[in-house]
């Protein structure tokens, strides 16, 4: 009986040995691949002082926030651009910020669009040093962190993901009798059929058997399909609670998004236990703004720093 007992704990101890290597070498796998994730430079206090510009706002205690930015083809401007924000009452809110909107830039001295200052300014500013801190400004609160998809990266996500659901009343098109991007319902579409369903202006419906423009399909309708857009990524993220999810997610951001320096692994982990909360409400919103039409083209200008609209 003795050298049974002592068996039995010795096969206990192997597999509890087992057990904790197999663990180690999954943790150090997902460190792998999240250290492999693209990252740009996020000093803002620095990147304030060099383009002239004030303190950040100040937040509401606790909160954090992430800007998230889409790319447009070339990398140069910003086709999108959310700002998510949470504290600890479990509420959140998703603002969407208008590209065009003229802000002063302390980079060239003019006037620029907010979406074009991704592009940087030399080798003292970051594309995403320049474009928060003037988020920051537009809308009045801070920026914590950063994260750009350009187009390949944002159909790689959604893919990886294994789609994201669509919802519409009638079949949609980018031309009038053109391929259907989503059909009428409720369906998983990829990643090439979300990236045109978020970029279009033109977008069309078929209603019997006739197609029409669909109603506030310019940047307006853009807005709302894409917090749409972030919405369903958000809940497939949040349905990824086995740690061989989390690890194939770590992969999955490799090559697919670039972060900020300072958004370290464990803000990453801080961030998925709350969204992963079953009574979090995310609020939906978009800036107020005013338009202007000029020689250099077309502006948008913020209503109040704080003004948004309910989406």
């Amino acid at each position: 009986m003795g050298k049974l007992k002592r068996r039995v704990v010795g096969v206990a101890l192997a597999a509890a040995g087992l057990a904790v290597v197999a663990a180690s070498v999954f943790i150090a796998a997902t460190l792998i691949s999240w250290l492999r994730i693209d990252r740009t430079p996020f000093d803002l206090e620095s990147a304030r002082e060099f383009l002239g510009i004030g303190p950040a706002p100040t937040g509401v205690p606790g909160s954090r926030s992430l800007l998230l930015v889409g790319l447009d083809d070339d990398r140069r401007s910003a086709d999108a651009i959310l700002l998510l924000t949470w504290g600890p009452d479990r509420q959140a809110s998703l603002l969407s910020v208008p590209r065009d909107i003229a802000v002063a830039d302390g980079c060239t001295s003019h006037r620029e669009r907010l979406g074009s200052l991704i592009a940087g300014c030399g080798e003292e500013v970051s594309g995403a040093e320049r474009l928060a801190v003037s988020v920051e400004q537009v809308v009045g609160a801070p920026v914590d962190h950063i994260a750009l998809f350009d187009q390949k990266g944002f159909h790689r996500l959604v893919d990886g993901l294994g789609g994201v659901e669509v919802c519409t009343e009638h079949p949609l098109a980018l031309r009038p009798a053109g391929p259907v991007l989503v059909p009428d319902g409720c369906h998983e579409i990829s990643g090439g059929y979300a990236l045109g369903w978020v970029r279009s202006r033109s977008t069309v419906e078929l209603i019997g058997e006739r197609w029409r423009a669909v109603d506030g399909v310019g940047d307006e309708g853009r807005t709302e399909r894409q917090q749409e857009m972030v919405m369903g990524l958000l809940s497939q993220v949040r349905a990824q609670r086995s740690p061989g999810a989390i690890h194939r997610l770590a992969e999955l951001a490799h090559g697919t998004v670039t972060i900020d320096d300072r958004l370290g692994l464990l803000d990453v982990l801080a961030m998925a236990r709350h969204f992963g909360s079953t009574d979090l409400h995310i609020d939906r919103r978009t800036l107020d703004v005013t338009s202007e039409v000029d020689d250099e083209g077309f502006w948008l200008h913020p209503v109040d720093p704080a003004a948004t609209s309910t989406g």
